[in-house]
């Protein structure tokens, strides 16, 4: 019986401590698809995208069990998607995070099955499975709906709420008006921000530079003067530190992007806005004003990083006063009224 022996190194905290591991190549189960997809991947993609590898593995193991991967039937992934879809509690394995409903979105679920197709593809790429007699199962799975939803914005009122929350004699506060500028101004995601180098903001041309990015192309982005006074009103209070990152924590280590989220829920709890104001809400925010103030769409898909047009078109979906008012102007009804208004000038010529 074939084995083959995976040292797996410790460099992500919550995924795998280092180990040897013994695979039965000709017993493959889950659990181990699961250590042979993080040790080929592990240097080849990022910390959020192993996670999700681990991720979607588990909940498949705490569903199926430990069962041999030639075990996986397009019957259980239907029945396995059925339970993600109406039995699945969401965050069940976060302490202190209550959620009412069961069940993941569609595109939640889109996401783990996306990822185990992945990970059985891995599995034929490295020989672990024969692609002259196995068929990944995953390939006759069809793709949930997906319900394409509104990007929500920030109103002008909250964000005005939330600003006036925000005390700048405390570096805590400070921090989070900077993020606030340079995301709306940048469009940029939190996990990027959070990764942006003194070495990346050039002052002499008003930009920034993010090396750091979900699709791993950079991006050199512009920003304003107001957001150039703030940030460099900030770099002088972390001088100090002698930390390479523009955002950091009251220690001098890099912030976490969770640790940022946090931070936007407490000033909008303190703010009293029931709907409290994320990172990415500000993302859409700054996209939809950019479109409503006349900026071009492709501008947009360049600052927001979108290598597909398709995805920045939904932020054309424009609010619903400017759409009245588009409807007063240019209503097909402006046809009948051509036509009336042609009748009473022929009355008139009689």
């Amino acid at each position: 019986m074939a084995k083959t022996l995976l040292t797996r190194q410790n460099r992500f905290r919550d995924l795998t401590v280092q180990r040897n591991y013994d695979i039965e190549e000709d017993n493959l189960r889950l659990d181990d698809m699961r250590l042979i997809v993080l040790s080929k991947k592990e240097h080849e993609v990022g910390y959020s995208t192993l996670r999700r590898y681990s991720s979607a593995i588990t909940y498949l193991i705490e569903y199926a069990g430990n069962i041999r991967v030639e075990d996986i039937t397009t019957r259980l992934i239907y029945d396995y998607i059925h339970y993600l879809k109406v039995d699945r509690e969401p965050y069940s394995k976060i302490k202190n995070r209550k959620v009412k409903r069961k069940g993941l979105h569609n595109t939640t679920i889109n996401g783990h099955i996306d990822t185990l197709k992945s990970s059985i593809e891995i599995l034929i790429d490295y020989e672990y499975l024969d692609e002259r007699t196995y068929r990944n199962p995953f390939n006759r799975v069809s793709r949930l709906p997906k319900v394409k939803q509104k990007p929500r914005g920030v109103s002008k009122e909250d964000l005005a709420k939330f600003m006036s929350k925000i005390d700048t004699r405390y570096y805590v506060d400070l921090r989070l008006k900077v993020a606030v500028y340079l995301m709306l101004e940048t469009m940029c995601r939190v996990e990027e921000l959070t990764y942006i180098r003194r070495e990346d903001i050039d002052f002499d041309t008003q930009t920034v530079t993010l090396n750091k990015t979900k699709n791993k192309i950079f991006r050199t982005l512009p920003f304003t003067k107001k957001t150039s006074i703030l940030l460099k009103q900030l770099l002088r209070e972390t001088e100090e530190f002698e930390s390479e990152y523009v955002f950091i924590n009251i220690r001098g280590h890099r912030i976490q992007p969770d640790i940022l989220r946090k931070t936007f829920t407490r000033t909008s709890e303190v703010a009293g806005l029931e709907d409290k104001i994320t990172p990415h809400r500000l993302r859409h925010t700054g996209a939809i004003q950019a479109l409503e103030n006349g900026m071009n769409i492709r501008a947009v898909q360049k600052i927001l990083g979108h290598q597909d047009l398709r995805t920045t078109m939904i932020y054309l979906n424009i609010q619903d006063s400017h759409l009245q008012e588009a409807q007063e102007k240019y209503s097909a009804l402006s046809i009948l009224e051509e036509e009336k208004e042609h009748k009473l000038k022929k009355r008139r010529r009689r």
